[in-house]
């Protein structure tokens, strides 16, 4: 387990080697991106919470809208793993659905260092050091971005192109699956309202 964690250092600066030992020699572990999962809820509601009004583009929120970060996280987490997976297996992509969830836990590791940290330095800056925060917190949204395509690249060995290519696919169908999760719900609705309603009738 120490191992895994550490493991996630050397991804850091050496990304594509860190992704191609990951996905070959079976470096990374579930039990990781679980954990990974976990602490940037965490780590963002923390910074949500708690950032100093004088760097926050809005009022902090109150930390009891943590579990609704949760679900939020979670859910756009598995759109996108569930949305590559189905992409890249029409696409001819090698990597396995937990595959891709790993290199997208992985790819988090910047913003799980640098939130909190953050957040902390910004009740000591002035309104006029804020950009401090604002290039700390942006480089490591950066980081992830980078760590996340290579992530993707190396996991299904695809061309740079191609992984551009199956961004795009994997966020259109993103939207495809939650209008479909939508028309599900309403229609289940719908029906629920309907049984309720011959049911009643039935009973008077």
């Amino acid at each position: 387990m120490v191992a895994a964690l550490k493991y996630q250092f050397y991804i850091l600066f050496r990304p594509i080697d860190g992704f191609y030992r990951l996905k070959n020699e079976k470096r990374g572990r579930n039990s990781i991106t679980i954990l990974n999962l976990f602490l940037f809820w965490v780590s963002y509601s923390f910074m949500e919470s708690y950032v100093s009004f004088t760097v926050a583009v809005r009022a902090p929120a109150i930390f009891r809208n943590s579990l609704i970060n949760l679900l939020g996280i979670v859910a756009i987490f598995l759109l996108f793993c569930i949305g590559n997976w189905a992409v890249t297996t029409l696409m001819n992509g090698e990597g396995k659905f937990s595959e891709i969830c790993m290199a997208v836990s992985y790819a988090l590791f910047p913003m799980l260092l640098i939130f909190i940290p953050a957040t902390l330095l910004s009740h000591l800056l002035t309104s006029n050091e804020a950009a401090f925060y604002t290039i700390l917190v942006g480089a490591s949204i950066f980081w992830f971005a980078i760590l996340m395509f290579l992530g993707i690249l190396v996991m299904h060995d695809y061309t740079v192109f191609k992984t551009i290519m199956t961004f795009f696919l994997t966020i259109l169908s993103m939207l495809i699956i939650m209008f479909l999760i939508m028309l599900v719900t309403t229609l289940t609705g719908q029906l629920w309202i309907f049984l309720r309603s011959v049911y009643t009738e039935i009973v008077f």
